[in-house]
């Protein structure tokens, strides 16, 4: 019985344990190793001799084959991680904002009125006792000081002055007047 011989493709492809490029490309062969064998298989009905696939191992173990496999692993990674942040990212974003939204509300549900009608009738209320108070603050400072008028009789026009002296001075002349001749 032949010994089979040990495939090192695997170690070509892969770094290391954590190398998730290296095991995509690796994926990525296996896949071609099927399709190559279910294609033989098709076209010959039956399947492919230990030197068949020798044949597609040297054509895989090829810098150009790796490095093609590598790519590709690449391009599905970068497509995967790209698909996945950017979901990730619209999440954050979706998150933000309505973390955003929710701490805005909060701030401003304290400042809003409660009523309208309430809010109205305390600004009219508010309005009337500021005129009030204003009122009384001009009419103290008008009393203190002073410049008011005093009741008095209100002054006298000029005639008033004539006809209420001439009856002084009538009453007067009278009792001096001097006495008629009779004759």
């Amino acid at each position: 019985m032949a010994q089979k011989k040990y495939n090192v493709i695997y170690h070509k492809l892969v770094d290391s344990d954590t190398d998730l490029v290296g095991h995509i490309a690796y994926s990525l062969y296996k896949r071609q190793k099927l399709e190559y064998i279910e294609n033989y298989k098709k076209e010959n009905s039956k399947p492919p001799t230990d030197k068949v696939l020798e044949d597609f191992h040297r054509m895989s173990l090829g810098d150009v084959s790796i490095e093609n496999l590598k790519v590709r692993a690449e391009g599905i990674l970068q497509e995967f991680t790209g698909g996945v942040l950017g979901e990730a990212l619209q999440n954050v974003e979706e998150d933000i904002r309505r973390n955003q939204q929710n701490i805005l509300a909060e701030i401003i549900e304290p400042l809003k009125p409660e009523n309208k009608w309430k809010t109205f009738g305390r600004g009219v209320l508010q309005s009337m006792s500021g005129a009030f108070a204003f009122a009384l603050i001009v009419a103290g400072v008008w009393f203190i000081k002073g410049n008011h008028p005093q009741y008095t009789e209100p002054p006298k026009t000029p005639n008033e002055t004539d006809s209420m002296s001439a009856p002084s001075s009538s009453v007067e002349d009278s009792t001096h007047q001097q006495p008629v001749d009779s004759h």
